[in-house]
């Protein structure tokens, strides 16, 4: 038993929430206490409103909603939104080691998806997808993040 122990290990994987355009868990929720706010798109859960039947928890396509057996509510991302009204990124854009996640507009040039996807090398295929996006950060630029500066 103690050789089975030895060789487990955990990690920690955050739920992040999709806040979608139509949320299904919005609809889904008996009480009324899910809703998107207008100014962002945010999707919150009313813990006041929450009865705990957990129906939004079925109703999310993306299983991102959990319940919190504690507290008898049912809990999940709030994108950081205090973060996000202060002018700071949210936590996991922040501390994403891989900088998969970021927190602004991302344009692009459609010229050069064409050129990218006709690229014969495909060692060059990585710089070329690179080259195809442009990150534009809406943070100024001295509340901006070490790993928000990639792009500067």
């Amino acid at each position: 038993m103690y050789s089975q122990f030895e060789n487990t290990f955990m990690m920690y994987l955050p739920r992040l929430c999709e806040h979608c355009l139509n949320p299904a868990c919005v609809a889904t929720c008996p009480s009324g206490a899910i809703y998107k706010r207008e100014e962002d798109g945010i999707v919150l859960i009313d813990q006041d409103k929450c009865r705990g039947w957990r129906m939004c928890i079925t109703g999310c396509p993306y299983k991102k909603i959990y319940f919190n057996w504690k507290s008898g509510k049912s809990e999940k991302c709030i994108f950081c939104y205090p973060r996000i009204e202060a002018g700071q990124p949210t936590i996991c854009s922040e501390t994403c080691v891989g900088r998969i996640r970021y927190l602004g507009v991302l344009l692009y040039d459609a010229d050069a998806i064409e050129r990218a996807a006709s690229t014969e090398n495909e060692k060059d295929l990585y710089q070329r997808q690179l080259d195809v996006t442009t990150f534009v950060s809406t943070l100024p630029r001295s509340e901006r993040s070490e790993s928000h500066r990639a792009g500067d």
